[in-house]
């Protein structure tokens, strides 16, 4: 057994007798030895072992191994799948395309033609073209041709063919009688705002709801041409070289809202307010629209052609004249023409002598019914 000391050394001894006489001391140390008994074994009791109960072998999970894919089908089947993929993200596309498009249609009325898709519409199957109107009151002035500048002087050179015109602008009576006979399904009721019916045009009716109209009277009705409708405002027949351009058919002179044929320049129209002819009454509700024919006729024997009421054409939107159907016919989709908007004319009781003037372009949304638009017909 190797025995070992240790010491701090702040307590060595002083003198190397002293050092020897305690190494002695340490070796001759006994160390002391622990003494451990044996305890007696333990007598094993004998355990009865029960038998285990093995469960069965789980069967195998059967693992399908996925044929071998050849490198060029392979390539196959990714193409096919990108085709796929394109297909339907086209479709996708496509259906976000129409939803937005159907969007614009109906929020912002935006291109849409509605003369080729006019909605429901009634058509008597016995109503044959007419030389006659079914509608008792409803008289047509005949128009001469000629040509005319549109807009005036400089404008554009249009030749006018024949055609007659209704005499005053439709009124709820004559509106009423489509009503009474099953047509005009789609606004059987035009509200007249307060202001009165019978022979009051009638408004709020937009211009898919007169083309129910015209089908109700049959062939050879319709609305005049924008180009038509100034050649008839301007009441004056014969070629351009023999024409006298005026702002209004009466002349240049202020219209005035006093009645009567005797007055060569009355319309419904507002001259702004402390005038007789103020759009709102004193008690501050509209005057709106007099019963038609109350007001100057023009050359041709047409009334109402200046204010009252605007008026329904046949033409799309375009922003200027300068490329209308040279023939007098009807500008619709073609450079760009906006079948949303119709072109009216001719200012309303509501609205100052500028905008009456005979040149004067507007447009209202197709689809949309106002208490100062309203429309008279053609026949062919």
């Amino acid at each position: 057994m190797q025995l070992g000391f240790a010491y701090d050394i702040n307590e060595r001894p002083r003198s190397a007798g002293a050092y020897y006489q305690s190494l002695y001391q340490a070796q001759t140390v006994q160390p002391e030895v622990e003494v451990v008994r044996e305890k007696p074994p333990v007598k094993s009791v004998p355990v009865e072992k029960k038998p285990v109960r093995e469960d069965p072998p789980a069967k195998p999970e059967q693992v399908i191994t996925p044929e071998p894919v050849s490198g060029r089908a392979s390539v196959k089947s990714r193409k096919l799948i990108w085709v796929i993929a394109a297909v339907v993200v086209g479709i996708g596309a496509l259906i976000v395309v129409s939803a937005y498009q159907d969007y614009v249609r109906r929020t912002r009325a935006a291109a849409l033609d509605l003369q080729s898709d006019p909605g429901p519409v009634y058509k008597p199957a016995n109503r044959q073209k007419s030389t006659t109107n079914p509608i008792g009151d409803m008289v047509f002035i005949s128009i001469p041709g000629g040509s005319f500048r549109m807009g005036g002087e400089g404008g554009r050179l249009i030749t006018i063919r024949p055609f007659k015109m209704s005499k005053t602008e439709i009124t709820f009576t004559q509106w009423e009688a489509c009503v009474a006979d099953g047509g005009c399904k789609s606004n059987p009721t035009p509200d007249d705002e307060g202001w009165g019916r019978g022979a009051r045009p009638v408004i709020n009716v937009h211009w898919s709801d007169v083309q129910e109209y015209i089908q109700w009277l049959g062939e050879g009705y319709r609305l005049a041409t924008e180009s038509e409708w100034e050649y008839a405002a301007r009441g004056q027949s014969g070629n351009e070289a023999e024409r006298v351009y005026t702002t209004y058919s009466w002349g240049d002179q202020k219209p005035v809202c006093t009645q009567g044929t005797s007055v060569t320049n009355g319309a419904s129209f507002n001259d702004g307010e402390g005038s007789d002819c103020y759009y709102k009454k004193a008690d501050g509700s509209y005057r709106g629209t007099a019963e038609v024919g109350q007001y100057s006729v023009n050359g041709f024997g047409l009334y109402d052609m200046h204010g009252n009421v605007w008026e329904w054409t046949e033409d799309c939107w375009h922003g200027d004249v300068k490329d209308t159907p040279a023939d007098g016919t009807a500008w619709k989709k073609t450079d760009g023409g906006n079948c949303g908007r119709r072109v009216v004319r001719g200012g309303s009781w509501n609205f100052t002598p500028n905008w009456l003037r005979s040149a004067l372009r507007n447009y209202g949304p197709a689809d949309s019914r106002h208490s100062n638009v309203g429309f008279r017909l053609v026949q062919d």
